[in-house]
């Protein structure tokens, strides 16, 4: 069981439902920030540490959002990066997390990348697990 956990929803009513869903399941390791996780995050970095895991559930765009899971992640967390591509294209998703990490200065290790939905013909919604090795 995981010591806590935290999410950031910058949608209102997402925000709300998450907070109805951690109230009727009665979580008391749970938290919900309601804003822009570019603007959030740092600020929980600060307060409170460090993520060993990230789920990065926004598959469009979320390579514009790399960054800062990767400012959130302490060494040896695990990301699991979604995003829509072409089933010919899953090595795009590769490079977005190779540049990143190069970006960041931190090192990784690609432990798994699979289909986990199909939004049109040949073009899937696949998560990348990655392992933050520093």
């Amino acid at each position: 069981q995981a010591a806590s956990v935290v999410g950031v929803e910058i949608n209102p009513k997402g925000h709300e439902l998450a907070l109805q869903n951690i109230t009727k399941n009665k979580l008391k390791n749970a938290t919900t920030y309601c804003g822009d996780v570019r603007e959030i995050v740092p600020d929980l970095v600060e307060k409170e540490g460090k993520s060993d895991r990230i789920t990065m559930t926004l598959p469009k765009l979320a390579e514009t959002f790399l960054d800062v899971a990767l400012l959130a992640a302490s060494k040896d967390a695990i990301i699991h990066f979604y995003a829509f591509l072409h089933e010919e294209e899953f090595s795009t998703a590769h490079k977005w997390i190779e540049d990143a990490c190069k970006e960041a200065g931190k090192s990784y290790e690609l432990l798994e990348t699979v289909k986990c939905g199909q939004q049109a013909p040949h073009v899937y919604r696949i998560c990348v697990d990655i392992k933050i090795l520093s």
